[in-house]
């Protein structure tokens, strides 16, 4: 996940709340509840109850600014990948990174000199997974970690504070992963206890979602494996995240949880999870940020802590196919985008094939039984899988380009580390030869855009991934999602 964050400026609000009259003082915490950057009156009103076109947002914190968490511990042994991802900025109680802060500001109140106030996060869901900050002096650096100080819930402040107004910060520990244990929301509370009496206020902020690109965001970097490697360029689950791409700016986060784990299954490598560009579906529903769409083996669908933090952003939720039966490329037209999709066709012209293959003429294959109903097989898949596309995306059949692609079931032991047993009268299946497309598009030629076709059968083919096993980008992510 890329994080970013626009600067936000904090508005002394000049506003004070006197006892005229035997008037009783009115409390008031503000956040940036319209969104525009600036925490001031205008966001006074409508703040108690988030929705989706106005209330604050905030991020968590989960970068490692500093390069402070390890990779190993004292002994030189590699730390557990549980032990890997709960180390980030967010992990500990000091603000390391207080430009992913989300402001907050309570205003000055006329109190009498033995008034304090309590700032907390409610409900308990929330309180367990964000932090409050405090700036400590008007005249600190808000850029620097030691000018804010963490708000124990227990914390009080005293009527000095009241009385000048409270610079708050709030930030969180991590993403919403099950949206029926915590969607996100939080309330935070200013109680002001004065004259024997509590007052109070509140204000409802939400958890930045996460949001997967999709192919009209620009790039702004390329990630590879690198060249010229004599080691198998295969990851160790997902600790080159934590290792190698966290730092400042960059986060990462590992959904844990549920029965099903992760485990060695294929299926949760996300080679098959992908985003439908923006877009209204026939039925009406709005995908401002694109939709997800990720692919399934039959039954047995993603881990269970995967489609529970996948549903838990709200904004993309998954649409599920057949493994590996589509492709997906964008071409800039009129009705928004063209699907790629594989298609039987013909087998003629050179690809690549392995030794074993080699031996195997084209009359021969052609006059093999397997080899037709193997591919008759995965066309009814691509079909069906094509038919929930265009039942949910407007857009043409005859905007489809089909992209011809043989494929072949290859012997059972040398995917049986990686898969689940195929079920019977069903077949476990791949590439005949290295993908033509595997979702990654450069360049700018002819419709916006140039196609490369990559040889990867030694790299990738062979071990059983193409060009997305060992590439992925990072995209702009200054995109107003809310809108």
């Amino acid at each position: 996940m890329y994080l970013s964050a626009k600067a936000v400026a904090i508005v002394l609000v000049t506003l004070q709340f006197g006892a005229v009259h035997g008037q009783q003082p009115k409390p008031m915490i503000l956040a940036d509840t319209n969104r525009d950057g600036i925490v001031d009156d205008s966001d006074a009103t409508d703040r108690a109850f988030w929705t989706p076109s106005r209330g604050a947002i905030f991020l968590p914190n989960v970068s490692d600014s500093l390069k402070r968490c390890p990779n190993q511990d004292l002994q030189g042994n590699p730390i557990s990948n549980h032990e890997l991802a709960s180390c980030h900025d967010a992990s500990g109680h000091l603000l390391l990174e207080p430009s992913l802060v989300a402001p907050l500001k309570t205003i000055p109140l006329e109190v009498s000199d033995d008034t304090i106030s309590h700032n907390y996060a409610t409900p308990d869901a929330a309180s367990e997974r964000v932090r409050l900050f405090y700036l400590n002096d008007s005249s600190a650096n808000p850029a620097e970690t030691a000018s804010w100080s963490f708000v124990d819930p227990e914390f009080t402040f005293n009527a000095s504070h009241v009385q000048a107004g409270i610079t708050l910060g709030i930030d969180g520990r991590e993403f919403v992963k099950d949206f029926a244990k915590w969607d996100g929301k939080v309330w935070v509370h200013l109680d002001v206890h004065a004259n024997g009496t509590v007052i109070f206020d509140v204000v409802e902020l939400k958890v930045a979602p996460v949001l997967t690109h999709h192919h009209l965001q620009r790039v702004s970097a390329f990630v590879s494996t690198a060249a010229n490697e004599s080691e198998p360029l295969v990851r160790t689950a997902e600790r080159q995240v934590f290792e190698q791409l966290r730092g400042k700016g960059v986060g990462g986060f590992q959904p844990e949880g549920g029965r099903g784990g992760y485990g060695a299954r294929e299926i949760n490598a996300y080679g098959n999870l992908k985003t439908i560009l923006p877009y209204t579906s026939k039925s009406g529903v709005k995908y401002p940020a694109g939709r997800i769409i990720h692919g399934k083996h039959y039954d047995k669908m993603l881990a269970e802590a995967t489609i529970a933090f996948l549903e838990g952003q709200e904004l993309q939720n998954p649409l599920s196919l057949s493994l590996d039966g589509y492709s997906s490329v964008t071409l800039m037209t009129a009705h928004g985008g063209v699907r790629a999709i594989s298609s039987n066709g013909s087998v003629e012209g050179s690809f690549s094939i392995t030794k074993e293959e080699l031996a195997v003429t084209v009359d021969e294959l052609l006059a093999s039984e397997t080899f037709h109903e193997v591919n008759a097989y995965k066309q009814r898949h691509i079909d069906a899988n094509l038919g929930i596309l265009l039942a949910e995306i407007p857009i043409l059949r005859d905007h489809v380009i089909r992209i011809p692609s043989l494929f072949k079931a290859p012997k059972v032991s040398s995917l049986s580390s990686l898969t689940e047993t195929v079920m019977e009268g069903e077949y476990l299946l791949v590439s005949f030869s290295p993908a033509a497309i595997n979702g990654v598009v450069l360049g700018n030629y002819y419709a916006g855009m140039k196609v490369g076709f990559v040889d990867d059968s030694m790299s990738h083919h062979h071990t059983f991934g193409e060009v997305h096993c060992g590439s992925n980008t990072f995209r702009e992510t200054d995109v107003a999602w809310w809108e």
